[in-house]
């Protein structure tokens, strides 16, 4: 199979060595990331069925006191909810307080727009975004849990979000101590 390429319409597809080379590449970076889940789902709506994306990561957080942190899980929520913020000024963003504690929930509501050169159509295409990004302090105060769903269909949104809405709020950390 060595140096096997394939051509669909006017791309060509990747060799088998770049291919394998592509996806461990991409599953590196998940890695890195402290991606632990990532998928898709359907959801049903009067429309026809929609799809949404949905990535689950933990992420050390690097706090002067781990102790004092455990102790005030809104206090650090409310300072996640600030840095979300600054970087996403245009987001909808709250602490709310689900069964595993409080929680920074942000909904950004936007869209991509690629020009004509980019997809070989006559026009600039616009993709609209909906997203919501749960994110939650872990007893512990040292890890954040971080849930992010986004789909591209208007339909299928207020599905979408209350599907991510109930995944959050079945989280549990009974128990947790992660090293």
């Amino acid at each position: 199979m060595d140096g096997y390429l394939l051509q669909t319409s006017d791309h060509p597809v990747p060799d088998v060595e770049q291919t394998v080379r592509g996806v461990i590449g991409i599953l590196d970076l998940l890695g890195a990331l402290n991606v632990a889940l990532t998928g898709k789902f359907a959801v049903a709506t009067p429309e026809g069925p929609a799809t949404a994306t949905v990535v689950v990561a933990m992420h050390p957080l690097q706090v002067e006191d781990p102790e004092a942190a455990a102790a005030d899980l809104a206090g650090l929520a409310t300072a996640v909810r600030e840095i979300v913020q600054r970087r996403a000024p245009y987001s909808e963003t709250r602490v709310v307080a689900l069964p595993a504690g409080p929680a920074v929930v942000g909904v950004v509501l936007g869209e991509f727009r690629l020009p004509p050169e980019r997809t070989g159509s006559d026009a600039e295409v616009v993709i609209p975004s909906y997203r919501v990004q749960i994110l939650i302090p872990l007893p512990t105060g040292e890890h954040l849990l971080a849930l992010d769903v986004s789909t591209t269909s208007a339909y299928g949104w207020p599905t979408i979000a209350r599907h991510a809405v109930a995944a959050a709020g079945s989280v549990r950390f009974d128990g947790c101590r992660l090293t």
